[in-house]
Order: C-alpha cells, then structure tokens, then sequence
C-alpha cells in the first residue's frame, strides 16, 4: 500500500524477482525483500498493516494467516481476530509468535527480538520449545537462558502506553481553478484542482507516525497522489482564495496507482509533521493524466479524511478516539 526510498523493493514470485510497485496485488507464497534504502507498508486481506523496515524480508506463507519473518525488523499491527477465527501467525528461524490483535516489533536476525506495544502475544521458542506471553510494553528475546517477558525498555520512559489519535481536519476544501468548491467531497485533477485540508495537531511529546486516510466517495481514478506540506494554516474552507492558498513546500510524498470506487487508502505523512502543537495544512494534487481524477470523502461526508497519529504521551481524552485496524 505504501513503498518509500531511494532505493528498490523486491517480489519473489516462482523463483523470479520483479520490483514491487504500489498497490500491486501479492500472492500466497511471494517473498518480499526491501533493501538498505527502502522502508514498504503492506496490507494483508485481513485488514493488517506490516510496515518493513530497511534489510528485511518477509514470505507470506499462508491465508491462515501466516507469515516467515526471515531477517530485519518489521512493526505488525494485526486486526482484531474472531473467537473461532485462527490466531494470526509468524514465524522467524527462532521463534513462532501467535496473535490474536495487537501492535508488535519482530527483529530477526542470530536471535528474535519481539516488543510488544498494544494487547498481548504468545511466544515461543523453536530450540526448547519454551513459550512466553508477553504483554503490552514488554518485550523478550531468545538469546535469554530463560524466556521470559520483560519491562520494554524503549517505552519505560513514556508517560503512557503508545496510543492512538484520530483527528479529522477541522477545514477541507477544494481550489478549481482558483474557484472555492466546498461539500461532501474534495476532488484532485492535473492543473485543474488540488485539495487542501487543515488539521490541528494537539501537543505531544513523541510523534512515532502519521498516517493519512482517505475514503474514495464517487469517481475513481489512477496516477500518482502527491501530498506536501502548506507554507501556512492562516485559512479556512470559508476564506480559502487562490491568492491567498498555502503553497507546497518541501518533498512530496507519493502515492501511485489505481483508486477503485470506494476503496481506503492510508499515506505515511509522518514527514508532512513538522511541529506538534500546531495547526498542518496538507495539499493533495494528482498528476495530469488526460480524464483522470478523484473524489475523496470531505469531513462532510460519511467518510472524512483521518490524519492517525501514534503517539507516547498524554493527550486531551476529546481529542482521543481508539482506532482499531
């Protein structure tokens, strides 16, 4: 769903390699391989979310699910399961980790690393067949003599667990031409219009990512989606002039490929959040191709965008709202 860097994501498929491309469907059986450069968001059927970081590699076994961690670290955040649905699992050359929704590390290289940050995991040893529950803000390894869960020491210092805020823009409106276009929707087409939505970022101590969600409402389209940043948030969708709209700074992030009817998409924006505390403004365009655009869900829709933060520290409880993948 999302692939960045400078360099290439691989798909082994029946013993070829081919570069993974945004949005390319994967198979039961295909071996991803980011390199030393590239960092690739998949997600998996059942609505989990595995984020690979750079020198990993990942097989996706089974539907069951499961899936082989071979080397690297990836963060999982694995859907809530059924009662009588199976547990989803992984496995590395150490370990087998069985989990039924929760967020987690996976580092995989002599020994398997595993810290958990949401719900609990059962973790299990290959050598002795030891087996450990680990629970949230704990972690545990198998180069210890004895499995065992203990304190994660990478969030002891965090005021709290790590949690989730989902803040929905408080303008977002759409420039055609120059011309204000506010309603159910905000549409992005070549030179012809590019969205703009303003968010209010509370204060928070440690900002771990930010994802950006987008509902396609009505036309569906293809190309590639480019999000910046705005120079300023002194506007509203009642005052929003061409004259007057935030320009684009900085590096776009992309997202390339089809947008079917309906579909939901999530960005990594965490780049695009410069200064916590402060009101964002982020501009959507999507690059010109002849009779191509799209109409995402506004805030006055069933569907309005979502800017999800993963944060470790206190927020106002207003402004929280679980958010279960």
């Amino acid at each position: 769903m999302y692939i960045s860097g400078s360099g290439i994501v691989q798909v082994e498929r029946n013993a070829r390699r081919f570069a993974l491309l945004p949005d390319m469907p994967l198979q039961v059986g295909d071996r991803v391989i980011c390199d030393s450069k590239m960092q690739v968001m998949l997600r998996l059927s059942d609505d989990s979310i595995l984020s690979m970081e750079p020198n990993s590699s990942l097989t996706l076994v089974s539907v069951q699910p499961l899936v082989k961690l071979e080397h690297g670290e990836v963060l999982f955040e694995i859907s809530e399961r059924q009662e009588d649905s199976p547990a989803f699992e992984v496995l590395t050359n150490r370990s087998k980790v069985d989990v039924m929704g929760t967020v987690f590390t996976l580092e995989a290289s002599d020994h398997t690393q595993l810290k958990v940050y949401e719900g609990s995991v059962n973790f299990t040893r290959h050598s002795d067949n030891a087996s450990v529950q680990v629970n949230s803000e704990q972690m545990a390894s198998t180069s210890t003599t004895t499995l065992a869960a203990e304190k994660n020491l990478s969030v002891s210092t965090l005021t709290q667990p790590v949690s989730v805020v989902s803040l929905l823009p408080t303008d977002d409106v759409t420039l055609e031409l120059g011309k204000r276009i506010t309603g159910r929707e905000i549409k992005v087409e070549g030179k012809r219009r590019k969205a703009y939505l303003r968010f209010e970022v509370p204060e928070l101590e440690t900002i771990h990512s930010a994802k950006l969600r987008l509902t396609q409402e009505i036309d569906p389209g293809s190309g590639t989606l480019r999000f910046f940043n705005g120079n300023h948030s002194d506007w509203t969708e009642n005052n929003l002039t061409k004259s007057k709209a935030p320009v684009p700074v900085g590096k776009a992030v992309l997202r390339t490929g089809v947008v079917q009817r309906h579909e939901v998409i999530e960005v990594e924006v965490s780049k695009l959040i410069s200064e916590a505390g402060a009101a964002i403004t982020i501009i959507i365009s999507l690059d010109e191709i002849k009779g191509q655009d799209i109409w995402f869900g506004s805030k006055e829709s069933s569907n309005p965008p979502q800017l999800i933060l993963t944060y470790s520290t206190h927020v106002p409880e207003s402004l929280i709202q679980l958010h279960k993948d």
